[in-house]
């Protein structure tokens, strides 16, 4: 299985990738900062249960998304450590989006 084989060469490369590397340093800043950390975390606990509630019902209200895109503003607004998370994860979401795009045009 070749493609497996080059699979996880390409999660290796990425791993290394100045996107990923960013997006790692961005995490251990806020988890090096209580009071950010502390908000990031339940900022995290509600995407998870937001996650878990769309796998079950595959429906998510609308008020429990809103909250959590408010709740994800409002700590982006609070915590510099918290937006720079989020804006190294959007690009590494856009080098994904590259690599995903990639293979799907080479099939």
């Amino acid at each position: 299985m070749n493609y497996i084989v080059k699979a996880r060469e390409l999660g290796e490369a990425l791993a290394q990738s100045p996107e990923v590397q960013a997006m790692i340093a961005a995490e251990a800043a806020i988890r090096n900062n209580s009071e950010a950390n502390e908000a990031f975390t339940q900022y995290q606990e509600k995407e998870q249960q937001l996650m878990t509630t769309q796998m079950i019902s595959k429906v998510v209200p609308e008020k429990d998304a809103l909250a959590l895109v408010d709740l994800k503003i409002r700590l982006m607004n609070k915590y510099p450590l918290i937006r720079n998370y989020f804006q190294q994860h959007q690009k590494f979401e856009r080098v994904m989006a590259m690599v995903n795009l990639t293979i799907t045009t080479s099939i």
